[in-house]
């Protein structure tokens, strides 16, 4: 995992076509901006792992555990039924 430092309005690209950028540091929340061409999907890594657990979708390799310091990994909980 690259770890990178950036104040708001500064950006980050990744492969010369997908630009974020830091647009607000409110308290702990980040709001950033994700400019990536239209066949690039975009999710929130949560709506992912909620696809995930309902067999819509395979892990992405991203997520997948691996091993080696600084390395994410996702554990997904079979899905619940939200109780009313």
């Amino acid at each position: 995992m690259l770890l990178l430092s950036r104040k708001c309005r500064q950006s980050i690209v990744i492969n010369d076509d997908i630009v974020v950028t830091v647009l607000s540091v409110e308290r702990n929340r980040v709001r950033l901006g994700i400019r990536a061409p239209g066949c690039v999907p975009v999710f929130r890594q949560e709506v992912v792992e909620r696809k995930i657990a309902a067999g819509e979708i395979e892990p992405p390799e991203c997520l997948v555990e691996a091993s080696g310091p600084m390395q994410s990994a996702v554990t997904v909980e079979p899905a619940v039924a939200a109780q009313s």
